[in-house]
């Protein structure tokens, strides 16, 4: 049976949960869920999205992420995939991490935002049975009541909701996690009420009318001919045996559009010029970090991405 399309719409908001497959741990040491932690940082900065809400327990995770322009599949890839790789070679194993893809609940945000947070961030409470407001380290939790400082965290959105004045909206916050925790499990915010959309009717309404197919990427030929063109190379440069430098950069940049494109995987643009996917997985790692670093060949590169994007 086909999967049903992601819905997205430009600043809609969702509960996200991924676990462990077949309930194994995704998160072993302290060092892991720091690393995590890092990825979904970047991702707020790379992609524009806000983190409301998050939780890292030990078989699983769940986030409150509301999207910008980019869809939360893409999000989600990127945060899977690289956590993946970095969870594998960190405790030599091999092989699926997460059980399947995410499970994603489309949440009517001014209904729902502040107890779908509070919720998220009580469950190392409700899975201890301490019954109280919990300051676990590893979740937006402590943020939220003032004692540890995490700018990606973004909380003046369920403050605002409460309070004009941010103690008070503290103070509301930590009465109403205690009413989550005295709750005990919602149905509704763990599945949506009905399957995957948490909202009233009018807000069901507006998701059913939301389109659900995206624009068609650029083809991966096109990407190449405009930047080839752009870089006055031609094709047959990029696959040749040799690692000049200005080759390899073009090569690069072809590598790190096709992905955020969505015009192929990193795997078509290897085949195409010839290349060792590892090599190019590993230098376009570097790549990316390159983009933080250098003014000008990020603005080369966004305008690249801006005309493609047409």
């Amino acid at each position: 049976m086909a999967r049903k399309p992601r819905i997205h719409v430009p600043g809609a908001l969702y509960h996200v949960t991924l676990q462990g497959n077949g309930g194994e741990k995704v998160f072993s040491t302290d060092a892991d869920r720091k690393y995590f932690e890092s990825l979904i940082e970047e991702g707020v900065q790379r992609f524009g999205h806000k983190v409301h809400g998050y939780c890292l327990m030990p078989n699983q995770l769940n986030l409150v992420i509301q999207v910008a322009d980019t869809n939360l599949s893409k999000i989600m890839q990127n945060l899977s995939f690289r956590y993946t790789r970095y969870f594998n070679s960190a405790h030599k194993r091999d092989g699926h991490l997460f059980q399947g893809r995410y499970k994603a609940i489309l949440v009517q945000g001014e209904e729902f935002l502040a107890e779908l947070v509070a919720y998220v961030h009580a469950a190392p409470a409700r899975a201890s049975g301490r019954g109280k407001v919990d300051t676990y380290k590893w979740s937006g939790q402590k943020a939220y009541l003032g004692k540890e400082k995490k700018e990606w965290v973004h909380r003046s959105d369920v403050y605002d909701m409460l309070a004009k004045r941010e103690p008070t909206a503290m103070k509301r916050y930590v009465e109403l996690s205690a009413k989550i925790i005295a709750g005990g499990q919602r149905d509704d915010l763990e599945r949506g009420n009905d399957g995957a959309v948490l909202g009233d009717k009018a807000f069901h309404k507006t998701v059913r009318k939301a389109p659900k197919k995206k624009a068609k990427p650029v083809s991966l030929d096109k990407l190449v001919k405009h930047v080839l063109k752009a870089e006055g190379m031609k094709e047959a440069e990029l696959s040749n045996p040799s690692r000049a430098r200005d080759q390899s950069l073009v090569r690069q940049i072809i590598g790190y559009l096709a992905v955020e494109l969505e015009s192929g995987t990193l795997t078509d643009v290897s085949n195409r010029f010839q290349r060792d996917l590892t090599t190019m997985s590993r230098n376009l790692r570097n790549f990316r970090d390159r983009l933080d670093r250098d003014a000008d060949l990020a603005k080369r590169v966004g305008a690249y991405k801006k005309a493609l994007a047409k």
